[in-house]
C-alpha cells in the first residue's frame, strides 16, 4: 500500500505490526548507501536485521542487499544492529574499508 509516496509496512498474518520509527531509520540507511555507492534509483535495496552466528561477532548484525545494480550488487554487512549503524559505516564500506564498518565486521559479499 502506498500513501503520499511512503510506503505502509501491513503485518502479515501472525506477525506484530512494524514500528514506523524502524522503517524510517531503515529508509535512512538505504539513503545513505546510495549516496555512498551511487546506486542506481532503480535498483532494490534490502536492509534488515540478523543474528549473527559468526565466531566473534556481536549477536545482531545489520545486513544490506543491493539488487539490480552493476556497481555494486551484493551482501554488505555492518555487525551493528540498525539502531547502531552510522554514515560512517557506510562511507567505510564504499571506500572498501574492511576493518572500519562494525569494528573490525564489515565486510562486502558478492
Amino acid at each position: 500500500m502506498v500513501a503520499s509516496g511512503m510506503e505502509i509496512a501491513m503485518p502479515l498474518p501472525g506477525f506484530e505490526p512494524v514500528d514506523p520509527s524502524r522503517l524510517s531509520r531503515i529508509s535512512q540507511i538505504k539513503g545513505w548507501f546510495r549516496d555512498a555507492f551511487s546506486v542506481s534509483p532503480n535498483a532494490h535495496i534490502l536492509v534488515v536485521e540478523l543474528q549473527c552466528r559468526e565466531e566473534g561477532c556481536p549477536p545482531i548484525e545489520t545486513v544490506i542487499t543491493v539488487l539490480d545494480d552493476p556497481c555494486c550488487a551484493g551482501k554488505y554487512k555492518v555487525h551493528k544492529t540498525l539502531k547502531e549503524v552510522e554514515w560512517k559505516d557506510i562511507g567505510a564500506l564504499a571506500s572498501g574499508e574492511k576493518g572500519h564498518a562494525g569494528e573490525g565486521h564489515g565486510s562486502n559479499e558478492n
